[in-house]
């Protein structure tokens, strides 16, 4: 059971720039704006980077503190799995 609803919209998805706006927000968070880009850095190569705008009153620096753990993780997941992929025989994917 969640302890509060977290409501997420998709403002803009850019295809040309390669990036994608969220508006999101619930419980004490009163905005969590969100930008994820994606820049091609060559052949097989891409640098994927969030940016967060939030504002939690009070709760701004725990809020922080929160997503700074969670995207370096799910920074070293996406990592992992470039790792894996790149390493699999081809043809196996």
């Amino acid at each position: 059971m969640p302890a509060w609803w977290h409501e997420i919209h998709i403002a803009r998805v850019d295809d040309v720039s390669r990036e994608i706006l969220t508006s999101e927000h619930g419980g004490s968070i009163k905005q969590w704006r969100h930008r994820i880009t994606v820049d091609e850095r060559g052949p097989y190569r891409s640098r994927y980077t969030d940016e967060i705008d939030i504002r939690a009153g009070a709760l701004t620096p725990f809020v922080w503190a929160y997503a700074q753990l969670f995207y370096r993780y799910r920074q070293m997941r996406w990592r992992r799995l470039a790792r894996s992929l790149r390493d699999q025989p081809s043809g196996s994917a």
